[in-house]
């Protein structure tokens, strides 16, 4: 994590690609909600929710399973 003034920037490599996520309002987004969006595939989907929601995520509705997959909304931001 790096600080420019009171933003927090993440930083880091994500399947082999640098990844950088910064504050909207750092970049001049004025977007309320939907900002970003990805589809993650994991190994471990339990550790994943795990560790997402001891870091701050939530879960958007009820963990669902088909086919053996199982797949959820996770908001992750500093909105409330």
């Amino acid at each position: 994590m790096q600080q420019i003034n009171s933003a927090k920037l993440y930083a880091g490599i994500w399947t082999g690609m640098h990844l950088l996520l910064c504050p909207a309002k750092l970049v001049g987004n004025t977007g309320l909600q939907n900002r970003h969006q990805f589809d993650l595939l994991v190994k471990d989907f339990e550790a994943f929710i795990s560790l997402s929601t001891r870091y701050g995520g939530r879960l958007m509705g009820d963990i669902q399973e088909e086919g053996g997959i199982k797949k959820v909304g996770l908001y992750i931001g500093s909105e409330s």
